[in-house]
């Protein structure tokens, strides 16, 4: 049994076991590879979404404790791990 489909650009012939060599290599020049493009986040979206948790909402708020209270020095080390943290 043989039939229509519409596909990407027109009709398409198709048969049960799927499309034969011909239309497959045409395919492929007219629309390319069937893949999707893998897309990795960038640093600053990654960073944000590992400050985007619990502890390190509470490291944050230390920090803001620490500096009103005028610890700046203990405010500095909580921040930098922090930040090592985000970045690993």
């Amino acid at each position: 049994m043989t039939g229509e489909r519409r596909g990407h650009r027109g009709r398409l012939s198709f048969a049960p076991r799927g499309l034969s060599s011909v239309a497959a290599r045409d395919l492929l020049a007219q629309v390319g590879p069937n893949a999707v493009p893998e897309q990795r986040p960038g640093l600053a979206a990654r960073m944000a979404a590992k400050l985007w948790a619990p502890v390190p909402w509470m490291l944050e708020v230390t920090i803001t404790l620490e500096v009103a209270l005028g610890k700046r020095l203990e405010a500095v080390v909580v921040a930098v791990v922090l930040a090592l943290n985000a970045g690993a």
